[in-house]
């Protein structure tokens, strides 16, 4: 690391600022970060094809002791060919042969990373790394209690278990079936087979068979693979924590994804928030949504290079061993969270989070799209110029043209950035309307505010038959003798709405509200209907405001 630390000092322009800085972080966070310490040197060890780890829980019922027996099926059948180590939570004890170790610790964690296979019945610690070229085999019930996915953990545990595994075990087609496409929805992404045996315990030989690679089933197993391999797969990378209108336009584009021939997963960033998971894990849409947790699985010397390089894209983009050691530390934390899965695109969408860019960077995809919802505008404040030659590396850019002040990305991404198409709500629904002080409010929406009251969002309802105006721009004399021209209330959307009012004395000014989130909603037909007519700003050459009128049906002018 001595060299790379040269690396970093010689290309970081404010390298001691960020070394402090990084320093910091690991001192504050280092009686949780040394956890991970010597796994993470074990995983910079080759992995020994002759091991196999076995690790069960003697109290959870039959299944959670077939690790057990498959061990003994080894010693039984093929003496010290393998090197088995065991690992046990309940009481029952070891027959001869094996060498046992305590789970979580030192002994656990070395052979976690050197057994070419591991047989489970319970969950890994989030820690665990499932390397390339091992075989890992969960017989865990866990899985199919439905009970567990609801919670915070159970969906993390569906995101570390169910999708690095290359073998799960079900009792029965029909509970496999109903668990992985029903209730989890995980069938479309698994790429790992699904071993049905109604009596385990009679097939033990058979199963450690399989997992071996030496026999392709028999009478007592049957092999599953429910995925459709000729459905494309998407990953939606997002933090979950963004603005209100960057969060319906996530929305907006995740049931658009939906009308695609793919399968499509979430993957976010942990939040303790249970309403802000809540609100993730809800939705009556058929994607796939997980949240990963914990730290990443790195020892001190790579947490200070990572904390180094994650605000310098630039360097991680013209350096080649800094992007060679990032991309060896972000291809172990894929592994840890997706094991050995692949998709087809990656797409970033609405993250605020340094880690999403990196995973998609090394994630295992022939597409790479960034959605810029707050990604650029809240990384780039201060390093504009790393973040445009760090986000070069995306095959395609779109940002919201609705929401003014977002693009501007160089002129070496201007071949593959575009706006994001104008989306509305298809179910459009009457809204509420209340008078305060001669007016007419639609209530829009409401949201709890950090009191957990409830706050409602009205906005003033046009009068029939009106002109909305689009002020982005100052009025040339072409929309003045446009303007001069309409009959209606005319109302004015736009951050020179003032200009206009020179020579507009009546005209009123619309919140930004209106198109940054109101279009979104299903009573957006409600409101846009008032009006007859738009006049777009003068010279522009894209108008996602009257493209949003045009979906509504209103006349351009």
């Amino acid at each position: 690391m001595r060299e790379m630390d040269r690396y970093l000092k010689e290309n970081i322009e404010d390298y001691e600022s960020v070394k402090r800085s990084a320093l910091k972080y690991i001192k504050e966070n280092g009686g949780e970060l040394k956890k991970r310490y010597p796994y993470s040197k074990e995983l910079e060890k080759d992995i020994q094809e002759n091991r196999i780890l076995f690790v069960w829980d003697s109290k959870a019922g039959r299944s959670g002791e077939l690790p057990y027996k498959m061990f003994q099926y080894v010693e039984r059948t093929y003496g010290k060919q393998y090197d088995c180590i065991c690992c046990q939570k309940g009481s029952m004890k070891l027959t001869s042969g094996g060498n046992s170790v305590k789970h979580d610790s030192p002994g656990f964690w070395e052979a976690a990373a050197s057994a070419a296979y591991i047989v489970s019945s319970i969950p890994f610690p989030v820690a665990f790394v499932k390397r390339k070229g091992q075989k890992y085999f969960y017989t865990g019930s866990q899985l199919w209690e439905k009970d567990n996915r609801m919670d915070v953990e159970g969906v993390s545990m569906l995101a570390r278990e169910i999708l690095k595994a290359d073998y799960i075990l079900a009792q029965d087609e029909k509970t496999a079936v109903k668990g992985l496409k029903e209730d989890t929805r995980l069938a479309g992404i698994y790429e790992g087979k699904v071993l049905v045996c109604q009596d385990p315990e009679h097939a033990v030989g058979e199963l450690t068979e399989l997992l071996l690679g030496k026999e392709d089933g028999s009478q007592k197993v049957s092999v599953l693979s429910l995925r459709e391999r000729a459905r494309k797969k998407l990953l939606v990378l997002t933090s979950w924590k963004d603005s209100r209108e960057h969060k319906f336009i996530t929305r907006q584009l995740l049931n658009r994804l939906q009308e695609k021939d793919m399968d499509t997963v979430i993957l976010s960033s942990w939040t303790a928030d249970e309403e802000e998971f809540r609100d993730f894990v809800s939705g009556e849409d058929a994607l796939v949504r997980v949240m990963y947790r914990g730290r990443m699985t790195m020892d001190e010397e790579d947490f200070f290079f990572y904390r180094c390089m994650e605000k310098n894209p630039d360097v991680y983009k013209s350096c080649a061993p800094a992007k060679e050691h990032m991309d060896l530390l972000m291809e172990r934390e894929w592994h840890r969270i997706w094991g050995s899965q692949t998709f087809d695109t990656c797409l970033v969408l609405g993250s605020q989070g340094y880690q999403q860019y990196y995973m998609a960077m090394t994630c295992p995809a022939k597409e790479k799209i960034l959605v810029d919802l707050d990604f650029l505008p809240v990384l780039k404040e201060k390093d504009s110029g790393k973040w445009i030659k760090g986000l070069s590396l995306f095959d395609q850019i779109f940002y919201p043209a609705v929401i003014p002040g977002t693009g501007g990305y160089g002129m070496e991404n201007q071949g593959k950035v575009r706006p994001l198409p104008v989306m509305i709500q298809q179910q459009q629904t009457n809204g509420e309307l209340v008078e305060l002080d001669g007016r007419k409010y639609l209530v829009c929406d409401s949201v709890k505010d950090k009191n957990n009251s409830m706050d409602v969002k009205l906005m003033l309802y046009p009068e029939d038959g009106s002109i909305l105006v689009n002020a982005d721009l100052a009025p040339d004399e072409a929309v003045k003798e446009k303007l001069n021209k309409v009959k209606g209330r005319i109302y004015l959307l736009g951050p020179c709405a003032q200009s206009y009012r020179l020579f507009l004395k009546d005209a009123i000014v619309l919140d930004e509200y209106v198109r940054n989130i109101l279009y979104l909603l299903p009573v957006a037909g409600f409101y846009w209907k008032q009006f007859k007519a738009y006049v777009p700003a003068a010279d522009t050459k894209s108008d996602p405001l009257g493209e949003i009128c045009r979906l509504f049906g209103v006349e351009t002018l």
